[in-house]
């Protein structure tokens, strides 16, 4: 067994899951959490309740990654789903299956997720070390120095699990990014993913919290799209948010503030055809003609009522309507704004509030069959220092997962069979 342990950088949930992978394999493992608590990003996730992972089939799975999932099928193959709900039902964590596929900690506390890992690793023999900043990593052929305040560090081999850049305040600065880029390995620039955007207009605060189920959304820079989803909105007080708005928030420009002519582009009701929501407003205006027009569109329509009486007041319909004198140029408009309603974006909720971070280290750098640096083989990455990212779900957290664990496994295979 080599004398030089595996290094950990960073106890988060890839931190975590590569630390109980490699001492399971029989690798000395130390953890370095710069943090004075664990899986502190664990604790906040899924608004404290810890949305582990999702139920969907893998192929499914993979297809929530934008683009880059194929990346993650070696390490799903080895460590997906079913092994992490195993290995938390051992440590006492039951889950629970929404019905929109999302899997929780059936007690709906994060803290049960975070403290049957950390509890784990150290059962499984790993040495974690809080308070512990890792200032940069220096590869060499038979080992990897890791610089501390206070000293050198060695390891037979390094895993880069320090986390990406959204929510500082558990910790993640992007100090992975800096020292990949050390070593002249490419970083894709970073961006806030899974975050709320800022909307430039005003907005009644009666809207705060209204929720729609099923919304089209388009985000565009002048006439060019540059993302597209659909799925369930939140108007906030600082513009909009939820699943919709969130899995497009990442193709926002990162130098927004500074570029004009991005918005959303929202069909409030994507179920319907232009035609036939004009027939719809056509005929209750002709059925119920003494009613007024504001009235008669929350009734025959299924959008609460509070959004309805904004999207009267975006198409200029006067209070008191009645539908029997609204002129079909009117009825055009209402159809206009619940069909194509355009809204500026001035910025998004940055990582401050981001769930995750899209970019980070680039894929060509990494071999997916193991997490190791392809230039330096004793280096491996995994979690969100990579350039990956999914959709919200538990579909990052278990990314996560996967990609310590077989960071880990690999890691404990190196030295054992090229001990220091």
């Amino acid at each position: 067994m080599a004398h030089h342990p595996v290094i950990v950088v960073g106890a988060g949930a890839s931190g975590l899951a590569a630390a109980i992978a490699a001492a399971q394999y029989q690798a000395p493992v130390i953890v370095l959490e710069k943090g004075p608590k664990p899986a502190r990003k664990i604790m906040v996730s899924g608004a404290g309740r810890c949305n582990l992972t999702n139920q969907q089939p893998m192929q499914a799975f993979i297809d929530h990654y934008f683009g880059q999932g194929r990346f993650l099928y070696p390490a799903f193959n080895v460590f997906f789903r079913d092994q992490l709900l195993d290995l938390l039902m051992r440590e006492g964590v039951a889950t629970i299956t929404e019905p929109n596929g999302k899997i929780f900690p059936a007690s709906g506390r994060a803290a049960d997720v975070a403290d049957a890992l950390v509890r784990l690793a150290r059962k499984s023999g790993a040495d974690i070390r809080l308070n512990q900043t890792v200032l940069a990593i220096d590869p060499a052929d038979d080992r990897v120095d890791v610089r501390l305040p206070d000293g050198v560090l060695s390891g037979a081999a390094v895993i880069m699990a320090c986390g990406g850049q959204s929510w500082p305040a558990t910790g993640s600065s992007g100090d992975g990014y800096r020292m990949a880029a050390g070593l002249g390995l490419a970083v894709v620039p970073v961006r806030p993913a899974l975050t709320g955007l800022h909307l430039a207009v005003d907005q009644p605060d009666e809207l705060q919290g209204v929720s729609c189920p099923d919304i089209k959304l388009e985000l565009l820079q002048e006439n060019r799209r540059l993302g597209q989803s659909r799925g369930e909105c939140v108007l906030t007080h600082f513009g909009i948010s939820g699943p919709a708005v969130l899995r497009v928030s990442r193709d926002c420009p990162p130098d927004l503030r500074q570029q004009s002519g991005v918005s959303l582009e929202l069909d409030w009701l994507p179920g319907r055809t232009a035609v036939s929501l004009e027939e719809t407003i056509r005929q209750a205006c002709a059925s119920h003609g003494r009613r007024q027009l504001r009235t008669l569109l929350s009734d025959c329509l299924p959008l609460p009522q509070a959004l309805i009486r904004w999207l009267a007041v975006l198409s200029e319909l006067p209070e008191n309507l009645l539908a029997a004198d609204t002129s079909r140029i009117q009825i055009d408009t209402v159809v206009r704004i619940m069909k194509s309603l355009r809204l500026p974006v001035s910025r998004t909720r940055g990582f401050q509030d981001a769930m995750a971070t899209a970019g980070g280290v680039s894929l060509r750098e990494i071999d997916p069959r193991t997490m190791a640096c392809r230039r330096q083989p004793r280096l491996f990455f995994a979690g969100e220092v990579l350039d990956i990212d999914g959709d919200t779900g538990g579909y990052n957290l278990q990314a996560a997962f996967s990609t310590g664990w077989l960071a880990g496994r690999e890691a404990a295979r190196l030295i054992r069979s090229r001990p220091v």
